[in-house]
């Protein structure tokens, strides 16, 4: 039986997955996350990027020990391919590289971008959950997607059951500040329009990770490479009163809201953008 919020987010994007792409300003790279402006970046190009560059210095290293044998990577909750396709893209014969994610309308998309941009990689309807594959794959990456889980631990213990022995696993997403609370008003406000049940500290993603066999060994926090929009109080406050009782049918305006609420989150910071990267034993 489908979980009811995974049922829920996969109905959230199935009907806003088109809108989100048609509204990016990443349609030529298909990337629908967060675009990070740091380590001198130059254009908005470069900024979506940051995250792939980033997972891009963990796989050159890996592709070297594998002597070219073909790296295995899974992306947990791919979106329209972008991350998979552009990783494909730079280590062509290199990467052996699967999307997946519980959205077909993503998928379809994904399946799409990959022929125009002329990879080869695979795309699965799955759930991260529950994906259908053993412990084989030497990366694994979650972009954007780890929040969607309705349980913390659950996502890090199925990412670690996908991962050969000294496999890698990098996590890109929001997470509450230590101070905060997931009862804040902004918090929640977010958590329901984005559907982020799993939002949480990193502290407690750290402390779970030996139980699944993980050991963390990187953290950063990209949080302040984020361009916020120029009106983190008055400007969003009144809206966020306004429209946070909208009826829950109501996806994109939910998203709208969530956004909102995420934008004065990470301004008043009670949410950071952090980047995780752990390895199995």
């Amino acid at each position: 039986m489908t979980n009811p919020a995974i049922a829920e987010i996969r109905a959230y994007y199935e009907r806003n997955t088109a809108l989100f792409q048609l509204l990016s300003r990443g349609r030529q790279s298909y990337a629908i996350h967060r675009a990070v402006w740091l380590d001198q970046t130059v254009d908005y190009a470069a900024a979506l990027r940051y995250v792939n560059d980033t997972i891009g210095v963990v796989l050159e290293p890996l592709i070297e020990h594998t002597g070219g044998a073909g790296l295995r990577l899974i992306d947990l909750g791919c979106g329209i391919g972008g991350t998979v396709i552009d990783l494909a893209r730079r280590y062509r014969g290199s990467l052996k590289a699967i999307g997946i994610s519980i959205s077909p309308a993503q998928l379809r998309l994904a399946q799409h971008n990959a022929a125009l941009a002329g990879v080869v990689c695979r795309f699965v309807e799955a759930d991260y959950l529950q994906p259908p594959f053993g412990p084989c794959f030497d990366l694994a990456i979650a972009i954007e997607s780890f929040i969607h889980a309705p349980a913390y631990r659950d996502a890090i213990i199925a990412a670690a059951r996908l991962l050969a022995p000294g496999g890698q696993l990098i996590i890109c997403d929001d997470f509450l500040a230590e101070t905060a609370s997931a009862g804040d008003r902004r918090v929640a406000t977010f958590m329901r329009g984005w559907h982020a049940p799993g939002l949480t500290h990193v502290s407690r993603v750290r402390q779970a990770a030996p139980a699944a066999g993980l050991t963390p060994c990187e953290q950063r926090d990209p949080t302040v490479g984020l361009r916020l929009p120029p009106f983190p109080d008055r400007g969003a406050e009144t809206p966020l009163q306004l429209t946070a009782p909208l009826p829950q049918q109501w996806r994109f305006s939910q998203s709208l809201i969530g956004s909102m609420a995420l934008q004065q989150c990470l301004h008043h910071g009670s949410i950071r953008y952090q980047w995780l990267r752990f390895v199995r034993q």
